[in-house]
């Protein structure tokens, strides 16, 4: 956090997430990036400092663009200017729901949602992430996790071992993770 942004990153494959840091180091994801998406929003925003750290949630491979090229793309093209202002808006929607998800919501429904966004960006069933790591993400303890994973296995949502959670039935996720998932998809709008 504080970091001044030398580069943008347009990931071809996985999840970066953005991950908001306490003092003591307690962490929480306020957005989700993929292959629809750009790290980077600051050279957008022409804010050049970063208030988030951008963190590989899984492997990424990503086309890398300098943020001095970016900007003067930005310059020169209105079309790209709009396109990439609209997306940071989004970026901004996952931010605040972000918030107001860890704030009112469990441990479940924030799983729930969360399993759901990386679904979309990986556009996989399949996730390979371990659940301490799910943990830092969602803010919360890792047995926390845990629990919420075991109700949503016993639900017939998710199937988890070793480290994978496999997603099963995506309907009862999003009855669980309700407005969370569905508005935070409406904000977070994709590239092009």
């Amino acid at each position: 956090m504080g970091a001044r942004v030398t580069s943008n990153y347009f990931p071809v494959s996985g999840i970066v997430s953005l991950v908001s840091m306490t003092m003591e180091g307690q962490t929480l994801e306020v957005a989700a990036i993929g292959s629809d998406g750009v790290v980077g929003i600051e050279t957008v925003l022409q804010a050049g400092i970063a208030r988030w750290e951008a963190i590989a949630s899984t492997p990424v491979e990503a086309l890398r663009v300098s943020a001095d090229r970016l900007r003067s793309e930005l310059e020169r093209s209105a079309a790209l200017r709009r396109v990439l202002l609209q997306y940071s808006y989004g970026v901004l929607g996952q931010v605040a729901q972000a918030a107001v998800c860890h704030r009112f919501h469990t441990v479940a429904q924030r799983l729930a949602r969360w399993l759901l966004v990386a679904r979309e960006r990986l556009r996989s069933d399949a996730i390979q992430m371990a659940q301490e790591a799910v943990a830092g993400l969602l803010g919360s303890p890792r047995t926390a996790v845990t629990t919420a994973a075991v109700v949503l296995q016993d639900r017939g949502a998710i199937r988890q071992r070793h480290g994978r959670t496999l997603i099963v039935d995506a309907t009862i996720l999003r009855a669980l993770a309700r407005e969370c998932y569905e508005t935070g998809k409406e904000r977070a709008k994709p590239l092009g």
